[in-house]
């Protein structure tokens, strides 16, 4: 019986150290994924910090280019025109009487190309600063824009350290007009 005593504590003690093994093994795993779980908390945090302040750096731009709004204004060419190849036609702009140069685009619905870089101002008229060029259908590498297509005219520049730009009002035309 003694023996059978023995045995029983020895099974039990037996029992007790694998538990106790098993229990530090969970304790340990425990500890790892506690681990992971503060790296992740860590990570997801440095994420959401850096997508505040990306929201933040977007709300000082668009608060930037919403002060800029009616800076720049394209008078010609306007909605409905047509320009006619074998014509030069005059892009004229608005733009404050400081600005010091602005950049021309032409923009289709699926492209867009440059026409040039101009001073943003060649007089001023009650305060206001006109800025324009002769324009002969042709963007600034020399090639003459495709007929039959819409076009818009953006203007773009540097005013007081912040981009501005505006586009034409409407769409415009160019082809043949024979």
């Amino acid at each position: 019986m003694m023996w059978s005593l023995n045995t029983n504590l020895t099974d039990a003690q037996k029992k007790n150290t694998n538990l106790s093994s098993k229990l530090q093994d969970t304790s340990s795993q425990l500890q790892q994924v506690s681990s992971q779980l503060n790296d992740a908390t860590g990570q997801l945090n440095d994420a959401t910090n850096q997508l505040n302040s990306q929201k933040k750096s977007q709300e000082a731009k668009q608060q930037q280019l919403q002060q800029s709004e009616g800076l720049l204004k394209v008078t010609s060419p306007k909605d409905g025109d047509q320009l006619c190849y074998g014509n030069s036609y005059t892009v004229a702009w608005q733009a404050p009487s400081d600005m010091r140069s602005v950049t021309v685009t032409l923009y289709t619905p699926i492209s867009s190309s440059i026409l040039g870089s101009f001073p943003a101002i060649g007089s001023t008229l009650n305060g206001v600063g006109q800025g324009g060029f002769l324009w002969d259908l042709k963007n600034q590498a020399g090639y003459i824009v495709p007929a039959n297509q819409v076009y818009t005219i953006t203007i773009s520049g540097i005013y007081q350290g912040q981009q501005t730009a505006t586009s034409s009002e409407g769409l415009f035309s160019v082809g043949n007009c024979n």
